[in-house]
């Protein structure tokens, strides 16, 4: 299985509580995630450098068990909030799988990464159902965008190389690089206001909301 990145030194699994030692480490389960959205874009290789730009699938997959938006509370906020509001100034629990090799339609050496997130997000960018707007946009457009500039900033760490969000095209696929999502390890707690104010604990992650790409996802490409 392919794990996130997490420290595996925190992983306990269930049943295990009584070999913690008093460590205190929090139990983990492994979660499935549902395909959701495929961005494709590039790696931007540095100045001056002898790289080749390589294809990027990075999927934004999605899990009940990632934590929904938090205000600066550390509460869930909700629908309504998410509907009118959109993420702004809120913070989005998340998570990246490790980048693999993969190949495009045509044969293509490409890299794919998951990146999870709360299915109140992925789902409000799916559903392109006439509703509310959010922050002048389309709800299903906005969220597209900013799960796809989200996504594209998380990953770049395990893809090792920048991604242009210039070229991101959201893509008529659920999920590229495999025929189903990669599991993601849930540990207890790690979204937790206590484990978000520990600088020692590095694991799932936040990200602050963003302001989209300048690229238009076009929807087409392969």
């Amino acid at each position: 299985l392919e794990l996130s990145k997490m420290a595996l030194d925190q992983l306990l699994m269930p049943g295990m509580s009584g070999m913690s030692g008093g460590s205190g480490r929090p139990p983990v389960q492994m979660m499935q995630p549902r395909p959701g959205l495929v961005f494709k874009t590039r790696t931007l290789p540095p100045k001056g450098s002898s790289e080749v730009s390589r294809k990027v699938f990075v999927n934004v997959v999605m899990h009940e068990l990632v934590k929904r938006p938090l205000n600066a509370s550390m509460e869930e906020v909700p629908d309504a909030h998410l509907d009118s509001a959109g993420i702004s100034n809120l913070r989005v629990p998340l998570d990246v799988g490790e980048a693999r090799e993969c190949s495009d339609n045509s044969g293509e050496k490409a890299i794919a990464v998951d990146v999870i997130f709360n299915p109140c997000l992925v789902e409000r960018a799916l559903n392109d159902a006439p509703g509310p707007t959010v922050m002048g946009q389309q709800r299903h457009l906005y969220y597209q965008y900013q799960l796809a500039a989200l996504a594209l900033k998380n990953a770049e760490g395990e893809v090792k190389a920048r991604l242009d969000g210039t070229a991101c095209k959201l893509l008529k696929t659920g999920y590229k690089g495999g025929a189903a999502p990669a599991m993601f390890p849930w540990v207890d707690g790690m979204w937790s206001k206590e484990h978000s104010d520990d600088p020692k604990k590095k694991g799932k992650k936040y990200a602050g909301a963003s302001e989209g790409l300048s690229g238009i996802l076009s929807g087409v490409g392969s």
